[in-house]
C-alpha cells in the first residue's frame, strides 16, 4: 500500500473513531424528562373518588422546622378526574406533601368530608404514583 493510500486510511478510521465518541456525547447529554406524579385518591374501602381536591404544598426544613423553603412556588392544587386520579408536573425534583379533601354523599347518602394526606417524591425521568387514602 502506498504512504497516500495509509494516510487516507488512518483518517477513515480517525474520524470513525471521533463520530462514534460525538454520537455517544450527545446521547449522554439529553435532558432529564420532568419530575412527575401521579395522585390516586381512594376511600377506606378503595373506591377511587372523583371532585377529591389535591393540594401540594412545600414540607419544614429538617434544620429549621419553622421555616418552608422551596426550589421553586409550589403551593397548587387539582382536582381528580372520574377516576379518581391527578397529575402534577414540576421542574425540578421535590418531596412535596400532598393534603386530599373530598365532600359528598357516602353510600347511605348522608353528606360527609373524608380527608387525607400523604408524601410524594418527584425523580426526574420517573412517574412517581401515590394512593392518599382518605377517612372521616
Amino acid at each position: 500500500m502506498t504512504e497516500t493510500g495509509k494516510t487516507y486510511k488512518r483518517l477513515i478510521n480517525n474520524l470513525l473513531i471521533l463520530g462514534s465518541l460525538g454520537v455517544l456525547l450527545v446521547a449522554s447529554c439529553a435532558r432529564p424528562d420532568p419530575p412527575r406524579a401521579v395522585v390516586i385518591v381512594t376511600n377506606e374501602d378503595g373506591k377511587t373518588l372523583s371532585g377529591a381536591i389535591v393540594k401540594l404544598d412545600c414540607t419544614p426544613g429538617q434544620q429549621a422546622p419553622n421555616q418552608f423553603k422551596c426550589r421553586e412556588e409550589v403551593d397548587f392544587g387539582s382536582e381528580t378526574d372520574a377516576s379518581g386520579r391527578v397529575e402534577f408536573l414540576l421542574k425540578l425534583p421535590a418531596v412535596l406533601r400532598a393534603q386530599v379533601a373530598w365532600a359528598g354523599k357516602n353510600d347511605t347518602g348522608a353528606y360527609v368530608l373524608l380527608e387525607g394526606d400523604g408524601f410524594i417524591e418527584f425523580k426526574e425521568d420517573e412517574v412517581t404514583e401515590e394512593t392518599i387514602i382518605v377517612y372521616p
